[in-house]
């Protein structure tokens, strides 16, 4: 079975996926929900005559993003230390999505069709492979109902990343595609909660209880909104957004897409709207390592008044949000700074790989911390470490960690780019690299869609890159 697609016109693609995700500004509950994804592989499959199986692949796809259940279970992990400190114990959510459906019927149908489909050489794979069978003998060791949701979590992640690579071997325009019209729907859902100053009340939008209303604020310096689109934090859309935008103008840039500069400084206004400072840095890194392709694409309109005027509100826009978060830096690290919290669990987690060099156990972090002689500024902070490759390390041990960083860096720096034109692949490592800096100060693993889209994101570089001869 062939994976070469048929379709005479990217263009009634992009804009029908651009309006799949338009559509979930009008869901209202579950029911209509799950009615948006049942009419996109209709018209996939009859109206854009994909085959049976391509039409699930991309379904799975377009569901990367989306961490609504159809239905869940809580899992109280630690108690609360304090009656009325939801943060001095931890708890989270495990739920049957539409993801993790999609995902579970693509997998039966590789194995079943695997010897008709094209795949691409998993030779270079092999640390990622190693990585998460020690994750499932980690997770048999500690065997509980916690360790085993995370392994579903991380297996889906996987998942996602050979669906990736097997697909778009043969058709990586599809990735820039799906991802600039995702880019447009996070831009505008994000825009519209700045504008408002709060959440839309949307269902897609996963505001917690005790924010439904008012949505999230900063907790140091001056109170403000932070924007979290349709993801459960405002770091994680931060982070998520960060993967999209080099890709969505390296995408732009390279196809002539007028309407380019305007969603993508839109994006950026959105981005900073979360009052995530870690924004900045992926900013600063997409902005330093695509200047040369932006500056030979927009100085000629610098020049012009037009061009000044969108140039200079932007800037100006921009400005005043930094302006306002970065009163809060002189409190990072005063007693119970976010930076002073940060460092304590840091230093908690390298105590547990000293005694557990092995792992602690998937989602097991804080089962763990509140076992060790904690500083009285964590009793109200029972949180994992906001290091996701630490918590990696943590969990799941010291040589499956290293073999998925291992992975992580064989795949983004040692590449040989050959694919025409490199603008798109180069945006793309881009978008991945982001992911790096985010990583270091969140803990992007198991919580949110950004591990997931970190992974699809991998998943198309190794599908269209060779690893460099220093490999």
């Amino acid at each position: 079975m062939a994976l070469k697609l048929r379709m005479s016109n990217n263009h009634k693609l992009f804009l029908f996926l651009t309006g799949f995700y338009l559509l979930f500004f009008l869901i209202f509950n579950v029911k209509s929900y799950i009615l948006i994804f049942l009419l996109a592989p209709a018209l996939l499959f009859f109206h854009f005559k994909y085959s049976f199986i391509q039409t699930v692949f991309l379904t799975f796809f377009l569901s990367i993003p989306f961490e609504n259940n159809l239905r869940e279970w809580f899992f109280q992990v630690t108690n609360p230390l304090y009656i009325g400190v939801p943060t001095s114990g931890y708890s989270f959510y495990f739920g049957l999505s539409l993801k993790l459906i999609f995902g579970l019927f693509l997998f039966l149908l590789l194995l079943k069709n695997h010897k008709k489909i094209p795949l691409p050489s998993f030779r270079n794979d092999w640390p990622l492979l190693i990585f998460f069978i020690l994750a499932c003998a980690n997770t048999l060791f500690y065997f509980s109902p916690i360790t085993w949701v995370g392994l579903i979590r991380l297996w889906l992640s996987i998942l996602i990343y050979f669906s990736s690579k097997i697909f778009f071997k043969s058709e990586s325009k599809l990735f820039f595609t799906i991802i600039s019209a995702l880019f447009i729907f996070s831009s505008l859902i994000g825009f519209n909660q700045l504008i408002k100053q709060k959440p839309l009340g949307k269902f897609i939008e996963l505001t917690p209880s005790f924010s439904e209303d008012e949505g999230y604020s900063t907790t140091d310096g001056q109170v403000q909104y932070r924007v979290s689109g349709f993801i459960s934090h405002p770091v994680y859309f931060g982070s998520f957004m960060s993967i999209l935008l080099p890709i969505f103008i390296a995408h732009g840039l390279t196809t002539n897409f007028f309407l380019t500069l305007p969603i993508s400084l839109i994006g950026v206004v959105v981005m900073l709207g979360t009052n995530s400072r870690t924004v900045w840095l992926t900013l600063a890194l997409s902005f330093f390592l695509l200047f040369p392709h932006l500056k030979k694409k927009y100085q000629p309109l610098l020049t012009r008044n037009l061009g000044k005027i969108i140039f200079s509100t932007f800037a100006i826009i921009s400005a005043l949000i930094i302006i306002s978060r970065i009163q809060s830096i002189t409190k990072i690290f005063s007693e119970n700074g976010n930076g002073s919290i940060r460092l304590e669990l840091l230093w908690q987690s390298l105590l547990m790989v000293s005694q557990h060099p092995f792992g602690v156990g998937l989602n097991q972090f804080t089962q763990s911390l509140v076992t060790q002689k904690l500083p009285q500024s964590l009793d109200g902070f029972i949180v994992p470490v906001h290091n996701t490759f630490l918590i990696i390390i943590t969990e799941l041990g010291i040589i499956a960690g290293s073999f998925f960083i291992y992975f992580v860096i064989k795949s983004i720096f040692f590449k040989k780019i050959s694919t025409t034109p490199p603008l798109l692949t180069y945006g793309a490592i881009i978008g991945a690299a982001t992911f790096l800096i985010s990583s270091q100060f969140h803990p992007l693993f198991n919580l949110d869609p950004t591990f997931d889209l970190f992974m699809f994101t991998l998943g198309f570089i190794n599908s269209q890159c060779q690893p460099s001869s220093k490999t």
